[in-house]
């Protein structure tokens, strides 16, 4: 499930000054890129007891500040909190092996290679970004007082720093995050259009 609330505020036009709150819940496979699909792990749970999906919940609130310094040079800060919990079995529903079969929680990771139970433990989240982005000839439009950006021939440059303050000594993340990038969006042709990224 996914259930997001926003809300912002453009309070300088000219400069595309804006503030902005985001209110997110959604739930994640731990394993999420190669994790099994919900259905798929809803067919396996109902008819053979078994879950092979290991899930957690995330609440996460939200608030960014963006703003031009000059033309093409944008600043956008960010402040992060993040609750993260271990989700469980509510029901033992299924159809066949009803009582041939234990019910396989989807709390057991013992079958991970090298398990680490810290790796699944609930934590929180408390975090602070600065991002900085320039694109060099940066054409842009005011439609009504309001600054839009048009096209630029030139790749956007970026550096991005994120830390993780931790409000207490357990359970809380801690690291610092350094990046430096570089990215672009074009159109190459009919119905064509390439995006690529750099980053280090």
């Amino acid at each position: 499930p996914l259930i997001t609330w926003n809300s912002s505020i453009l309070y300088a036009p000219k400069i595309r000054g804006k503030i902005a709150l985001r209110l997110d819940y959604t739930s994640f496979d731990f394993n999420e890129l190669l994790g099994i699909p919900r259905l798929t792990n809803a067919g396996y749970s109902l008819f053979y007891r078994t879950n092979y999906s290991k899930r957690y919940e995330t609440i996460n609130a939200s608030l960014e500040h963006r703003m031009d310094l000059t033309t093409g040079l944008v600043l956008t800060t960010t402040i992060d909190a993040d609750v993260r919990r271990q989700l469980y079995n509510n029901s033992d529903l299924s159809i066949l092996y009803r009582k041939s079969r234990v019910y396989m929680e989807n709390d057991s990771f013992t079958f991970v290679h090298n398990y680490d139970p810290q790796i699944f433990e609930d934590s929180k989240l408390l975090s602070g970004t600065a991002l900085l982005e320039y694109t060099p000839k940066y054409y842009y439009r005011l439609r009504g007082g309001r600054k839009q950006y048009t096209r630029s021939d030139w790749p956007t440059f970026y550096i991005k720093y994120k830390h993780a303050v931790p409000v207490q000594a357990t359970g809380w993340a801690s690291y610092q995050l350094l990046s430096l990038g570089l990215k672009q969006s074009a159109d190459v042709g009919l119905l064509s259009h390439l995006y690529y990224k750099l980053e280090g």
